[in-house]
């Protein structure tokens, strides 16, 4: 499996985080909300991109689509806070070369009266990457993504 979710979740983490500082960002999915502004990301799909395959026992690339839940319970804002945070992930994952797919608003389960939740998916494209080498010797894997 080709996996760089650490490195998405990590790279949103911190762009988020930067703006929201109280905000809480997790990357798996909630059932229970404890604080606001919440986001979720969320790795759904990982599949094999077949029509690149050949003979070698390797997955050469594969096919990743991330979804994004914000909540808010601002009094005021809430709705503006969502499309704000929305609006930060693509700033991010843009340049990653991701995809935006549907972005709506769902209801948010126990608390559609209070709390706002805006939902939106990326998909990219990613290879099996290569390995380089830091001045310390210490072992990374570069990846490479693609518009899918």
């Amino acid at each position: 499996m080709i996996d760089i979710e650490n490195y998405v979740i990590t790279r949103l983490t911190e762009a988020i985080l930067e703006k929201y500082p109280d905000a809480e960002v997790l990357g798996d999915y909630l059932e229970e909300i404890a604080k606001f502004p919440t986001v979720t990301i969320t790795e759904i799909r990982n599949q094999t991109l077949t029509r690149m395959q050949d003979e070698e026992p390797v997955e050469h690339y594969a096919t990743v689509t991330y979804e994004i839940n914000v909540y808010s319970n601002s009094r005021i804002w809430k709705k503006e806070i969502c499309k704000d945070i929305l609006d930060i992930c693509d700033r991010v994952l843009f340049p990653m070369k991701f995809v935006k797919g549907l972005t709506r608003r769902l209801p948010a389960i126990d608390h559609s009266r209070t709390v706002y939740r805006m939902y939106s998916r990326y998909t990219v494209v990613v290879d099996e990457g290569e390995v380089t080498y830091d001045e310390d010797g210490n072992e990374n894997i570069v990846y490479h993504t693609y518009r899918g």
